[in-house]
């Protein structure tokens, strides 16, 4: 008994010591402490925004002085795309988009009045950390995406070692895949800054960032995602993240100034410049991130690095291509004579254009299940294609062969109805490997005489490579070129 009694006296002391200490604010260690939590930054670029808004005193990162004439600013361009100029008037991209960024801070946004306003996409915060989700990306994600935007998403780092990265990693993945998040216009950005975090230490260097960056971006791709780049500010490109490696995967920087000096060494995609958080846009409350982006069609097709960009975006508006399931148009692919046979189709409709019809060949290499099959068997009721004829009495059409450029030019001719034409002198000897005997030279000439075609200036000599393949961006040429001299 006396024992028991003072089991039950401490068992009372160690009871009111346990009552004092949760009074005091102590908590157990199985619960998680406030620090074991990041911090939920409010800008992306943090000291950028407080300097900016006159919170501190600019230095190297932030704001300077300029003897620019205005702040950046856009125009609208004849046929309704944007231009985004800095303040010495330099195009910063032309065509533009107009991008914010927007994160749980900005509270519930009209995102119908956000679109009306001329903005083109958002890029939504899906988090801070790991695990750390931001509380209005569904809905942010959801109301974009039903307004019209373009959309990409990004994530505020606090990773300071490589498991934590990996961990970041698979945090933006599995919200990817949550989501559906496969085939977004713009990429995915890695959020890197300066950051404080009680009992943690932020790397600064680039040997502290290099496992960092190299290991979320290999695990992205681990889990199916390579659209995947890099957002930060000037000072932090030039200083933490500086290497060639990490300066190549620098897609978005952020400088408040009327001019950035940033020029996005070893990276040669779409840019983006983040020139203000104090931007005011109809349907959010309060300030907000704006951006100039170069213009975006499809995931991989920007206004800056996509060779023949404007034909690949007429393309897209006339409804000759609309690019694959995953939001891609593949530019640097090969043209199967399957999808020929459908822009060929699509490029009579958008001209306007009618042929009378024959009976369709029957190709044995052909028949309901393959692509474009309704285009292929129209082309041969046109006479567009004969296909081959085999040593067997049958004839082929190659569906999944590429388009030869020779093929190509007399598609081409046939397309625009065959017109009558005799090649000059001076049209035979445009191209230094094209002769008579070259097939479709008559075609080949044709196209050139029309300025559908160039061909490669080699040591002051011109060539066409009639025997070469056909690649999607340069057809997309090809074709407007011919819509042209159709209409």
């Amino acid at each position: 008994m006396g024992q028991v009694r003072r089991l039950r006296g401490i068992w009372c002391l160690l009871s009111v010591l346990l009552v004092s200490a949760l009074t005091l604010g102590w908590m157990p260690a199985t619960a998680m402490a406030d620090d074991a939590t990041p911090p939920n930054p409010q800008h992306m670029w943090t000291q950028g925004a407080q300097e900016e808004a006159g919170e501190t005193q600019p230095n190297d990162s932030g704001i300077q002085l300029y003897s620019a004439t205005t702040w950046p600013y856009w125009t609208t361009n004849s046929d309704g795309s944007k231009a985004f100029f800095d303040g010495e008037r330099t195009a910063f991209a032309n065509p533009a988009m107009k991008v914010i960024d927007v994160s749980e801070h900005q509270g519930s946004i009209n995102w119908s009045q956000v679109k009306a306003s001329g903005v083109d996409a958002a890029i939504i915060r899906v988090g801070y950390g790991y695990g750390n989700v931001d509380k209005y990306f569904a809905q942010n994600l959801r109301g974009a995406t039903q307004a019209g935007l373009h959309v990409g998403i990004y994530l505020y780092s606090y990773a300071y070692d490589a498991n934590f990265a990996l961990n970041e990693a698979n945090f933006v993945a599995d919200m990817a895949n949550q989501y559906g998040l496969g085939n977004m216009t713009l990429p995915i950005f890695y959020d890197l800054e300066k950051w404080s975090w009680t009992g943690y230490t932020c790397p600064s260097t680039p040997a502290q960032y290099t496992p960092i960056v190299n290991t979320f971006m290999n695990q992205m791709r681990n889990r199916g995602y390579t659209n995947v780049s890099i957002y930060t500010y000037r000072d932090y490109a030039n200083t933490a993240l500086n290497t060639a490696a990490m300066r190549s995967r620098i897609s978005w920087i952020a400088e408040y100034n009327p001019t950035t000096i940033y020029t996005f060494p070893g990276y040669s995609g779409g840019q983006g410049w983040q020139y203000t958080s104090t931007e005011r846009v109809n349907g959010i409350n309060g300030n907000v991130d704006m951006s100039g982006f170069d213009e975006y069609l499809f995931k991989d097709t920007n206004s800056r690095s996509t060779p023949h960009y404007a034909d690949v975006k007429w393309l897209k508006q006339t409804g000759i291509t609309t690019g694959y399931t995953d939001n891609t148009y593949r530019g640097g692919d090969v043209v199967q004579r399957q999808d020929m046979a459908a822009f060929l189709r699509r490029l009579v409709s958008t001209a306007n254009k009618s042929f009378n019809l024959k009976a369709a060949l029957n190709f044995s290499d052909v028949n309901s299940a393959t692509p474009h099959y309704a285009d292929i068997e129209w082309l041969s009721r046109t006479g567009i294609s004969n296909g081959w004829a085999m040593p067997n009495g049958t004839k082929e059409f190659r569906p999944s062969t590429g388009v030869l450029r020779q093929d190509m030019a007399a598609f081409l001719y046939r397309t625009a109805g065959s017109p009558a034409y005799t090649p000059s002198a001076a049209d035979k000897a445009k191209f230094v490997d094209v002769n008579d005997s070259t097939p479709h030279a008559k075609e080949i000439w044709w196209c050139a005489s029309k300025g559908i075609t160039q061909g490669w200036n080699v040591n002051g000599r011109t060539e066409f490579r009639p025997g070469n393949v056909v690649i999607r961006q340069d057809m997309a040429t090809f074709l407007h070129s011919t819509y042209n001299v159709m209409k």
